[in-house]
Formats: structure tokens, sequence, C-alpha cells
């Protein structure tokens, strides 16, 4: 299978396959997030998005891995309430690729600084698009 590459992220950078999206993570963010990349099914994307980041209060969380606030926001990050949210965000980011996730094994949100965000949405919709007007198999 052959990946495209959607565009270059000031942190990571985005590979649509057929029926998932990679986020990879540079050598340097892959030490503070404790892991080199997320894969992301394209069934699990209820939402994509560009917009501003969202970060997370610094006494809202229960488990961190790299964050510091106004700063760095980096990895795994789980609210109080329960929400579960991958970030790679930092103080120069100024629109963030926003994905809302349902059925995802690890994630509610993810939050990436990317620097062609709206080349990356457009490309998992054209993807859930596809996976739409597939007709389901039946067994």
């Amino acid at each position: 299978m052959r990946a495209a590459q959607i565009g270059r992220m000031t942190h990571a950078h985005i590979e649509a396959h057929e029926d998932h999206l990679v986020i990879q993570l540079d050598r340097m963010n892959s030490v503070g997030a404790l892991r080199r990349n997320l894969v992301v099914p394209y069934s699990t994307i209820v939402d994509a998005a560009v917009g501003d980041p969202k970060w997370p209060t610094l006494l809202g969380q229960r488990r961190v891995t790299t964050f510091v606030p106004g700063v760095r926001a980096l990895g795994a990050f789980t609210e109080w309430s329960g929400r579960r949210r991958f970030l790679d965000i930092g103080r120069d980011t100024r629109s963030a690729l926003k994905l809302r996730l349902d059925g995802h094994p690890e994630f509610d949100e993810v939050e990436v600084d990317a620097t062609d965000a709206e080349s990356a949405v457009a490309e998992i919709g054209r993807h859930r698009a596809d996976a739409l007007q597939r007709p389901p198999v039946l067994e």
C-alpha cells in the first residue's frame, strides 16, 4: 500500500493510507511524547477541522506526557472528565489540525501543529466520503 504525504507539519507529518492516517513525530518530539507515531483509522474520525489550538489547563489533567503551560503540550493527556487527548502544539502554533474521534482505542481528540492542515482535512474528507460510498459487506 502506497502512502501519500499530505504535507510537512512543523513538528510532525501526516501520511494518508487507504483506511487510516499516520501522524509521525520527528525524533525530538517522539522522545517527549513517548511514541514515534499515531495511527488514526478514518472510521474513527467524527470531525476534522483547522483552528486555534486548545491548550490544556494546568490542573485539569491527570496524566500528562510533556507539558509546559503556554510553551509546549506534547503527548497523551487525560482530563479528569475522562476525555483522552493527543497534543503536539507549541507556543508558535497558529493553526492546528483538530480531529474529534469516536471508537479510537487510545484517544477522543487529536490536535497537532500543521503547516498545511487544510490539505489534511481535504484528504480526510475524501477518504471518509469513499468509505461512506462503499456498501457494507454482509457476512
